[in-house]
């Protein structure tokens, strides 16, 4: 089976595209198509909600996943699979509607993709502001989860982040989304699935989606969280975004 054309690379604003079925996971209850605009669970980001539309059927996919593709490994980037498939994960009563090579339109949930989209970006101004007050934490990341109500980093556990940090940092953000600085993404030159985020002379590796600007991300709340001795979690809210629903199109 061939792998799914990851359109959103291409628009990560278009909110549909028309598709064809070219597999179907009845263990998973996953449909899978040769292209989608669908967003999959990677890089800690949620998967893409939405609707998977023929005839007169509209049926829901609640997440969308990645499938076994191929072990990306580059010297300065991190390793990542590529050339995968994509599922739409539906309720299982609507799996025997689908056949192979049917023709359908896939569309997103735009509200969704806008809140990960904005707390996707806004997660990565918050690192930026860790960085500024202490630039050796980016080497000590153990993960990171974007959902629509918030995103967080968890750090190994090297140092406890007081309120006077936490001050420093949103201050740093905050004159970000004041100045409106620019942010932009980049496929590596070897590799057009492994893609970076840029804003000022910072340089992530990162494939999720993302915003044209900072204002968007609008001014935030920083806070920490203690996961006992090993884990120091960082948790961006940012209750005064701006959605950018008008950049999605048909």
């Amino acid at each position: 089976m061939k792998k799914t054309e990851k359109i959103f690379y291409k628009d990560p604003f278009l909110s549909q595209c028309d598709a064809i079925v070219t597999g179907i996971d009845t263990d998973k209850n996953a449909i899978i198509t040769n292209q989608t605009v669908a967003f999959p669970e990677q890089g800690g980001q949620q998967g893409d909600s939405g609707y998977l539309i023929f005839n007169e059927h509209s049926i829901p996919f609640n997440d969308t996943q990645k499938g076994v593709g191929r072990m990306l490994y580059l010297d300065d980037f991190p390793i990542i699979s590529v050339d995968t498939l994509i599922h739409h994960i539906i309720p299982p009563e609507y799996i025997n509607l689908f056949s192979i090579n049917m023709k359908l339109k896939v569309t997103i949930d735009i509200d969704k993709r806008a809140k990960l989209t904005v707390n996707h970006s806004g997660i990565h101004l918050v690192l930026m502001g860790i960085q500024h007050l202490y630039p050796e934490m980016i080497k000590h990341i153990k993960g990171a989860h974007i959902t629509t109500d918030q995103a967080r980093l968890d750090f190994v556990k090297k140092r406890t982040f007081k309120e006077d940090d936490l001050k420093e940092i949103t201050e740093f953000i905050n004159k970000l989304v004041k100045n409106d600085e620019p942010i932009t993404v980049f496929p590596h030159p070897e590799e057009p699935e492994a893609w970076y985020w840029k804003s000022r002379n910072t340089i992530y590796p990162c494939g999720g989606t993302h915003l044209p600007s900072a204002s968007y991300v609008g001014y935030p709340i920083v806070k920490r969280k203690g996961m006992g001795k090993k884990i120091e979690r960082i948790i961006g809210l940012f209750p005064n975004s701006k959605l950018p629903l008008k950049m999605y199109h048909a």
